[in-house]
């Protein structure tokens, strides 16, 4: 007679070995496949190395962790300013040259990707500053070469016009503004040369000293670095200090279109304000970004101004100045604020909490020129390099 309970024994521990064994090739072929996945993300990662993280939110006119940083082979090393148009946030204007290498508008169409030369009857000479006119925008101003001549367009750049000269002679940084009510003013900031005003649309310039803090050389004219004006009274300007060396006075202001002008700087007395911006739905709340990388805001309309930037954020970087401050109009408590060495700093609770979006890994310690910068329907920025340094340009951030 036969015993089968041995035979059944044996076959129940084959089985079970068996199953033992699929079960573990199972998870090993698991966790290879991981692994894989695991290593090729972070090669994938490393090799996109202009990838840079931000805090994620679901607004759509918000920076997010997928956006990349990419060079803009279309434009020269040399981008002194940038412009967006207000009514098509696809268009920008970018001044360029330096000792007239690169020199001329440049001109894009779908945000900042791709850009054409749009120069005729513009010399070949450096464009210094670009603004649109506000009510306006197929007009175009530029200040052209180093003395201080102003060239206008009125078909978006496809043609220009000489239509003035400012007198102001060099000027390591230039911006032009165009009063935002829509008449014939506009300002010109020139450093070291001052402030400028042209009330019929570029065609003759006074120079603006009344008031100001100011070099006894008539020449050297107003410590004036930044520029301001109420989007609902353009008799209400302010203007940044700050002399070509030392110290600034902090921010003036001026009610009566910029004749005569009074402190404005309790709490940042002695602070040279290289960028200021106000938000356009709230005029009395201002922010102003100095030399050494401190952000000052205002809600009284310049009476008095806190401190609201974060020195635990921005430790790493040496004194990183401040160039230039946007404000997203549809949703103000969104501010980006440009700095050198650091980049990209943002706040989307009105100052009161910053982040910092970086700059491109290719840069090392890059110090900045200009900054355009579109909010809605994309969140698109794009600044200039100083030119001195390699992979110097154009940069163009978007999600």
């Amino acid at each position: 007679m036969i015993r089968l309970f041995p035979i059944r024994l044996a076959l129940s521990k084959l089985v079970l070995t068996l199953i033992l064994s699929l079960l573990i090739c199972s998870q090993v072929q698991w966790t290879v496949s991981y692994a894989n996945s695991t290593n090729a993300t972070a090669l994938e990662s490393s090799l996109t190395n202009e990838t840079h993280s931000a805090d994620r939110t679901n607004d759509t006119n918000t920076l997010t962790s997928v956006g990349k940083w990419v060079r803009i082979i279309d434009l020269p090393r040399s981008i002194n300013d940038l412009a967006v148009d207000p009514d098509n946030l696809r268009v920008i204007y970018a001044g360029a040259g330096k000792q007239g290498s690169g020199s001329g508008v440049y001109k894009s169409e779908d945000y900042g990707l791709t850009w054409n030369l749009s120069s005729s009857g513009l010399p070949d000479q450096d464009v210094t500053a670009i603004a649109l006119d506000h009510r306006d925008t197929g007009t175009v101003y530029a200040s052209v070469g180093d003395r201080g001549g102003i060239f206008a367009s009125e078909d978006r750049g496809k043609s220009w016009q000489l239509r003035g000269n400012t007198g102001a002679f060099g000027g390591f940084k230039n911006r032009l503004h165009v009063d935002p009510k829509g008449d014939s003013s506009l300002f010109l900031v020139t450093v070291p040369g001052g402030l400028f005003k042209s009330d019929n649309k570029g065609r003759s310039w006074q120079h603006i000293v009344g008031g100001l803090p100011h070099d006894e050389d008539a020449r050297t004219g107003a410590y004036v670095l930044s520029l301001a004006i109420d989007p609902t009274d353009s008799k209400v300007i302010y203007a940044g200090t700050g002399g070509f060396i030392g110290q600034g006075h902090g921010v003036y202001k001026s009610i009566d279109g910029g004749l005569t002008w009074n402190p404005s700087n309790r709490g940042m007395l002695d602070y040279r304000i290289n960028a200021l911006a106000l938000d356009p739905a709230h005029p009395q709340t201002i922010y102003a970004g100095s030399e050494k990388g401190e952000i000052f805001k205002s809600m009284d309309g310049g009476k008095s101004w806190n401190d609201v930037e974060d020195r635990n954020l921005l430790e790493e970087y040496s004194q990183p100045s401040v160039r230039s401050i946007a404000i997203d109009p549809e949703h103000p408590d969104t501010v980006r604020v440009l700095l050198d060495y650091a980049g990209i700093a943002f706040s989307n609770n009105g100052g009161a909490n910053w982040s910092i979006l970086g700059k491109p890994e290719r840069l090392q310690s890059p110090m900045f020129t200009a900054m355009a910068t579109s909010f809605d329907p994309m969140p698109v920025i794009i600044v200039g390099v100083d030119p001195n340094i390699d992979n110097a340009g154009g940069w163009r951030y978007a999600d």
